[in-house]
């Protein structure tokens, strides 16, 4: 009797101990005291043998330590005595994930959902998961419904939206973080991580651009020869929506104005607002191409005022939503501000300039290896204390948006030089006629200012060094959305005749 008491005593104080002693191992293995904490898993084994958290803790310290197989056999073993415990599942399928068993690892995860389906994180995980199998639908959806469940969780609303950003989605996560913004006044992690999204999906040159006093002057002046108080204006691009609301100040009845990005259709419908126009302008957050007279726009439009045009004047597809709006969108008189845009080039260099574009010997080495890297355009707001002109400026290509836009179209230029130097490539800037009395161009100006477009620099393979008077040629072409230049090829160079 005596030793079956000692032995009852044992396994009773045994048990508690061993309760004791499980937490210990899972505290150490929090810890990143890992062998430690594997070490009095496998002095306990004996006394665990059906218990599904004590294998599970093992899987983990022994995924830890690297022994694969030794986690998968523990995994399996939770698994099997707690089944409908979510955590067995979970940590199962990041073990099989880590094998490179995705689909199994899914699987489970699955059935974590289905016992716990309110468990955020896990569908997010999954939803990360079949977003890198390719199935972005599938991912979309379960972050949707993770994103219907967490409306009033600030933290939830974070996770949410970095799982929309991993889908690119910026729209989607910059709505959670609002959301989560509004929770949480003031979080500089949410303040934060807003402006990097608004950063992704609204460019910069924004900023200049309505800066750009020049353009500014230039159009206003333009609409309000144009503008009659029987006007209806229609807007393509209208960025910050001053444009359209000049043309509103300008008298006009009605302006419509089309956006494209989203964001920037509410702030320009905001801006509107602010300064009492909104009963004359409508901001409409969509491509031309998707606008419909009788629906968008009540009637055919009597002036359009765009400005759809970039730094290299045709990449942002001015020719063809010009076509497309004379077609669909406009009267057939309509004016149009531009009613014609061009390019302007010169030949541009000096001492300054050409190392931007070119290298030679440097600390006693020979770098000129590098040279093959020499981009074939570079964007650039370049004044006239960095590079000097080598040239006159030429009238190169002009597109007339009233009449049917050309196709591709090349020749030959030559400019006479007009100092000594390195010539280091073609410079490029846009020209408008806004209308028959303004004109507006961006040369490089002696200091920086804020200006609508940059500067186009075309580098030459190398600076060539040039005398007042030498003429240098030049080939120049376009397609229907883009500019180029480069040197000519002289007689015995590959490529001349």
């Amino acid at each position: 009797m005596g030793k079956k008491k000692k032995n009852n005593q044992g396994s009773e104080l045994g048990g508690q101990q061993m309760d004791r002693t499980l937490v210990e191992a899972e505290s150490l293995l929090r810890q990143g005291r890992v062998p430690e904490a594997d070490a009095i898993l496998i002095q306990i084994r004996d006394l665990y043998v059906n218990n599904a958290p004590y294998y599970r803790l093992s899987g983990q310290t022994a995924g830890y330590l690297g022994d694969a197989a030794r986690a998968r056999s523990a995994f399996r073993k939770a698994v099997l005595l707690g089944p409908n415990d979510p955590a067995n599942h979970i940590v199962f399928a990041q073990h099989l994930n880590d094998s490179n068993d995705r689909i199994r690892a899914m699987d489970h995860l699955r059935t974590a959902l289905k016992l716990s389906p309110g468990n955020g994180p896990v569908r997010l995980l999954l939803a990360q998961w079949l977003r890198e199998e390719g199935d972005v639908d599938a991912a979309r959806r379960e972050i949707d419904r993770v994103a219907a469940g967490v409306e009033n969780d600030a933290d939830g609303l974070i996770a949410v939206a970095q799982a929309y950003e991993r889908l690119f989605d910026q729209l989607a996560a910059i709505r959670a973080l609002r959301r989560a913004l509004a929770l949480r006044p003031g979080s500089f992690e949410i303040e934060n991580l807003l402006r990097k999204l608004y950063g992704e999906k609204v460019e910069r040159w924004h900023f200049p651009m309505m800066n750009d006093a020049a353009r500014n002057d230039a159009y206003e002046a333009a609409i309000r020869r144009a503008v009659t108080p029987d006007s209806l204006v229609l807007e393509i691009g209208a960025g910050s929506g001053l444009l359209s609301m000049m043309a509103a100040r300008a008298g006009a009845k009605q302006v419509i104005a089309c956006e494209q990005n989203p964001l920037v259709a509410e702030a320009a419908s905001e801006n509107v607002r602010l300064n009492g126009y909104a009963d004359r302008v409508t901001i409409i957050p969509k491509r031309s191409s998707d606008l419909v007279v009788g629906v968008d726009l009540p009637r055919r439009a009597d002036i359009l005022v765009s400005e759809v045009l970039s730094d290299s004047l045709l990449s942002e597809n001015v020719l063809e939503i010009t076509r497309h709006a004379r077609q669909a969108l406009l009267e057939p008189d309509a004016r149009l501000i531009p009613y014609k845009v061009g390019a302007v080039a010169a030949l541009m260099g000096g001492d300054r300039l050409a190392p931007w574009f070119s290298v030679g010997s440097v600390s006693g080495f020979d770098l000129s290896a590098f040279n093959r890297f020499v981009p074939n355009i570079h964007p650039h707001l370049f004044t006239t204390r960095v590079g000097e002109f080598f040239s006159d400026p030429v009238d190169v290509f002009e597109f007339d948006l009233r009449q049917a836009y050309r196709g591709t179209e090349s020749r030959v230029l030559e400019f006479t030089t007009t100092r000594p130097g390195p010539c280091v490539g073609v410079l490029q800037w846009i020209k408008l006629w806004l209308d028959e009395e303004t004109v507006y161009a961006n040369p490089p100006h002696p200091e920086v200012r804020p200006a609508a477009w940059r500067h186009n620099i075309f580098p030459f393979p190398g600076p060539i060094l040039v005398e007042a008077g030498d003429r240098v040629a030049v080939q120049a072409g376009h397609d229907d959305i883009s500019l180029y230049f480069a040197k000519a090829p002289e007689d015995g160079e590959p490529g001349s005749a």
